[in-house]
């Protein structure tokens, strides 16, 4: 057992509520109204902490405060977050399951996932020179699949996203190339993938395996 007034004393100050400690909950704002339950799922110190959209209805400050507070009850507390914005998985979570249809598809960290997962034949170009010649540079390379103008996000500079064939990597020559051309790089780097393009690529992935065994399970019936 726990000494009741200071143990609700360290988690009203752990969730940040003691200054609110005196109202009524009714009264209180979203953000805290959320504060307070997660107060009351400490009480007694519970090994495993579940969380479900615990971020739902709640303005971006809101969000950053309870995204913060769940990162720091992770340090103490095993949690289970369930949420469909993947973006706050990315930023919350160490380690991602991922289900579709009730089956287990990923478990393992979001960075193992991208990694696994990740496109080393796009890449993005950021260079300081005349655009028109740039892209006539960039799509006259071996190997070069698409050139595509992005925008221009510094004076001067132009950026570009350029797929190539998987076999062929082209920084060496994007180097020497734009080197003798006196124009300047300053960006190079490859696609990431975000936790929706992982989770995406996921579950088209199986969706499109189940399409196709549909598709030869209905040839082969039909042939009988």
């Amino acid at each position: 057992k726990f000494p009741r007034k200071e143990h609700i004393e360290e988690i009203c100050e752990l969730v940040q509520i003691t200054d609110v400690y005196g109202r009524l909950i009714k009264n209180l704002s979203k953000g805290y109204k959320q504060r307070v339950g997660f107060a009351q799922a400490l009480l007694g110190k519970p090994p495993v902490l579940v969380l479900d959209e615990p971020t739902i209805g709640l303005d971006p400050r809101q969000i950053i405060e309870i995204r913060n507070l769940i990162k720091e009850l992770g340090k103490q507390h095993t949690i289970l977050f369930s949420s469909h914005i993947l973006s706050e998985v990315q930023t919350v979570c160490n380690r991602v399951v991922v289900f579709n249809r009730g089956k287990l598809i990923a478990d393992d960290t979001p960075e193992n996932l991208s990694r696994a997962m990740r496109i080393d034949n796009k890449l993005t170009v950021r260079v300081k020179g005349p655009k028109d010649e740039v892209l006539s540079l960039l799509q006259n390379l071996k190997g070069i699949v698409e050139v595509l103008y992005i925008g221009t996000f510094e004076e001067g500079t132009c950026d570009f996203s350029v797929e190539t064939d998987p076999k062929v990597d082209i920084r060496e020559e994007i180097f020497h190339r734009f080197s003798e051309k006196k124009w300047p790089i300053l960006g190079l780097k490859g696609v990431e993938l975000t936790l929706e393009d992982i989770f995406l690529n996921l579950i088209g992935g199986v969706d499109l395996a189940r399409e196709t065994a549909s598709n030869a399970d209905g040839k082969e019936g039909g042939s009988e």
